[in-house]
């Protein structure tokens, strides 16, 4: 089984995705690589040459993922990608939006899909605040339409669930195990 934790930032992804990996047997925690991803901040100009390079890789990371479940482990992967999705066309002001869908339609199909993504419901606010504790920087408008894009997923798709806490992901995947 394959399983996604995504979300906004400061929403538990992580917190939630070290519980899942504590209380699923056989199970192994991924950390996707984003720096592709801030790099393309910093260089917005080649933006499209790093997001091709971004997807090329998760390919590889896509048959990694495959070779862990053949071996008999359940897959946790923190962030794939619906993160893509909502973090990088939301972004169309920076990039051009039309390119990186052309790149993204272009591997997309050769990617690994989850059977199950895992959207901790964490209040807007809270999301805010554990960002700013971080010290990090909180783009509050970015962020609310990141967070419109994660709600259209969990609405669309069939294997996408926002999970109240914890022991709600973990019955989400009990269920889906069996």
């Amino acid at each position: 089984m394959f399983i996604v934790v995504e979300g906004v930032d400061g929403c538990g992804k992580t917190t939630l995705a070290e519980f899942l990996l504590e209380n699923i047997d056989n199970a192994i925690l991924l950390k996707e690589d984003t720096r592709w991803l801030e790099e393309m901040k910093h260089f917005p100009e080649i933006a499209d040459m790093l997001f091709e390079e971004f997807c090329r890789e998760r390919i590889e990371y896509s048959e990694f993922v495959n070779d862990l479940i053949k071996a008999g482990f359940t897959v946790i992967s923190d962030r794939f990608y619906p993160s893509t999705v909502c973090y990088q066309f939301t972004n169309c002001d920076k990039y051009d939006c039309k390119k990186l869908l052309k790149i993204f339609k272009k591997y997309y199909h050769q990617w690994k899909k989850p059977d199950l993504i895992l959207i901790p419901s964490t209040p807007f606010p809270i999301c805010i605040r554990r960002i700013k504790a971080r010290n990090e920087e909180a783009d509050v408008k970015f962020l609310r339409e990141v967070k419109k894009c994660y709600n259209k997923l969990v609405n669309s798709l069939n294997n996408a669930f926002y999970v109240k806490n914890k022991n709600h992901a973990l019955e989400i995947v009990k269920t889906a195990i069996k």
